[in-house]
């Protein structure tokens, strides 16, 4: 485990604590438990996209190595698949029997949870993974009783246990979902299209297979405020129930007038307890404002989905845009993590223009920000990697990779395109784009060859998120299927600062081909 201290020089400081970052060898077995929703709300896509998801987990657990089981509930909890040990031979087993699971019945989370807690060993611990698209109605429905039962049944545990959540099409309750995984360290992710499943299922098990410091505890002295969120803390005490290989956390801290030191204790692999006390400090002004601006960042977004939550939308962009102005003022704001914070708010505004994009997307991808960012942890689902990406992550993107047919007889579903091959809304549902001083609109689509610079923020809320994934996986052109005819956007995949220093995407070209 490695911490520094830093200052700003003035009167705030930071502790930085990186986990110690283990090869393949040194990480020990885990058992992974999914918990899947088979309620009739989840036919169709939402049922589909949740199989393709714990297809993906089974596929990256080790062989030999790491088990798996699975909890099916639906009005009942049944046990689907119980914990085994994967190997060569029963991986494909299990996603053949995952892909042929239905749906019927209410939603009875509690049930489900339960279950899923008794698979995992006294000793040990273990990870829970669930995936689901909407609200429970029968058992335990409130986020309270839901958090004491996850509570209940981690106790009994000898070991870490955590809990990812996926939460599968528009309606479902992210906030209870959010508190759910907050419980058991885990982080909530909406997987809002296929395409997004296999980057979640490589984070999650990058974390969940590399852990390698468990109950650390960091007492700040010299101090007389933290700013946490997310962990637990007694005092000056910060706990983070565990730490994957080379995982970053940093502290906040208001300084006192004694002389900032850290006192901090953590388990290894080998269940050996080290303890030791850090006190010399450096002056670091950039780390210690890109946290601050961490945290203005977590305020804002919380800020606007309240607002945006009592009909406010207005109000909610303004309060991120003021965010936006504020970091772009700051001294840290051309390092890349808070570019990256800039960039999340720029996607969110537009996520806040009507009730509709507000409900459909703009609260679930508030709501996975704030969680995300507050922890430092890399959410997956997005395809690109995070500045709070951590090497284990990093790795299991590089090792995963999507079949090259599927198998079990075409039980496993097939991987979704890349966006640059989805087709976007036709040209005649987009409103004009600036060039220059000129305006050149696209309507109707036989008319439709434009050239010139316009920002994505132009479009219409659906073909900004599209256009964003395509920026994001840096993509030449999209393409506009109408009516047998094609249509393709040019893009120039960059971030770039005009003169008012807001943040444009460039569009070089659209024309009809």
């Amino acid at each position: 485990m490695k911490v520094s201290l830093f200052t700003d020089g003035d009167c705030t400081g930071c502790v930085k604590l990186q986990a110690p970052e283990l090869d393949g060898n040194d990480s020990p077995p885990r058992v992974v438990v999914g918990v899947l929703d088979g309620s009739g709300s989840m036919s169709g896509k939402p049922l589909q996209d949740a199989k393709l998801a714990l297809q993906w987990v089974v596929r990256q657990l080790r062989p030999n190595v790491d088990s798996f089981g699975l909890v099916y509930f639906s009005s009942e909890a049944k046990l689907q698949i119980p914990v085994t040990v994967v190997t060569d031979t029963n991986s494909l087993a299990m996603r053949t029997a995952i892909a042929s699971l239905q749906t019927a019945g209410s939603t009875n989370l509690e049930a489900g949870l339960r279950l899923a807690l008794e698979q995992l060993p006294e000793a040990g611990g273990g990870s829970l993974v669930l995936a689901t698209d909407g609200i429970p109605n029968i058992g335990a429905t409130s986020a309270a009783d839901l958090v004491g039962v996850l509570r209940a049944g981690a106790a009994g545990k000898d070991g870490d246990v955590r809990l990812d959540t996926a939460g599968l099409g528009p309606q479902h309750n992210e906030d209870l979902l959010t508190s759910l995984a907050s419980e058991l360290d885990g982080v909530y992710t909406f997987l809002e299209t296929s395409a997004a499943i296999q980057d979640w299922a490589a984070t999650r098990l990058g974390d969940a297979l590399t852990v390698s410091a468990r109950q650390v505890e960091c007492t700040v002295h010299g101090s007389v405020a933290l700013r946490l969120e997310g962990v637990s803390a007694s005092g000056q005490t910060v706990k983070y129930p565990t730490m994957s290989s080379g995982e970053v956390k940093h502290i906040l801290v208001t300084l006192a007038d004694t002389p900032l030191a850290a006192t901090v204790e953590y388990l290894d692999n080998d269940g050996a307890m080290d303890q030791f006390r850090v006190t010399h400090v450096e002056t670091d002004t950039l780390l210690v404002d890109v946290q601050r601006n961490r945290w203005k960042f977590v305020d804002a977004v919380q800020q606007a989905k309240a607002h945006a939550d009592q009909g406010q939308l207005e109000q909610a962009q303004a309060t991120l845009q003021a965010a936006i102005d504020q970091m772009e003022a700051s001294p840290s704001h051309l390092q890349p993590p808070v570019l990256e914070f800039l960039e999340r708010m720029q996607e969110l505004i537009p996520m806040y223009h009507s009730t509709l994009a507000y409900t459909s997307l703009g609260r679930q991808r508030t709501t996975e920000a704030a969680r995300g960012y507050a922890m430092e942890r890399d959410v997956g689902g997005r395809g690109l990697a995070s500045a709070f990406t951590n090497p284990g992550q990093a790795l299991m993107r590089q090792l995963s990779a999507p079949p090259a047919a599927p198998e079990g007889g075409g039980a496993e579903a097939a991987v979704a395109p890349p966006a640059s091959s989805l087709p976007l809304p036709p040209p005649n549902m987009m409103r004009s784009l600036s060039v220059g001083a000129a305006a050149a609109s696209l309507s109707p689509p036989s008319q439709w060859k434009w050239m010139g610079e316009g920002r994505y923020t132009d479009f219409l809320p659906e073909q900004q998120r599209l256009l964003e994934e395509a920026f994001r996986r840096q993509d030449k052109t999209v393409e506009y299927r109408i009516d047998g005819a094609t249509y393709t956007a040019y893009l120039e995949p960059m971030v770039q600062m005009n003169q008012s220093t807001k943040f444009v995407r460039q569009i070089k070209r659209c024309a009809a081909t």
